[in-house]
């Protein structure tokens, strides 16, 4: 358990939304809220998920794309 919260707090300072939940239900209102706090974080123990925004998955993605466009670069040099 206490790895799942050390991810959770490592997740909410590189920018990640980290919320408490059960199943599909948040337990604190999160919208207009700054993100939750380490302290808050470990308080809520093993209820903590991760959420992301469109955006941070537009952004994911992008970066997948571009790191499989770089690999196809390689292989095709490597070919050559």
């Amino acid at each position: 358990m206490e790895n799942l919260i050390n991810y959770a707090v490592s997740y909410a300072e590189h920018g990640f939304s980290v919320l408490p939940m059960i199943g599909k239900k948040p337990l604190v209102k999160f919208a207009d809220r700054p993100p939750l706090t380490v302290d808050e974080i470990k308080k809520f123990g093993k209820n903590i998920h991760m959420q992301i925004s469109h955006y941070e998955q537009l952004i994911f993605l992008w970066w997948i794309l571009i790191a499989m466009r770089m690999g196809l670069m390689v292989l095709n040099l490597l070919k050559n």
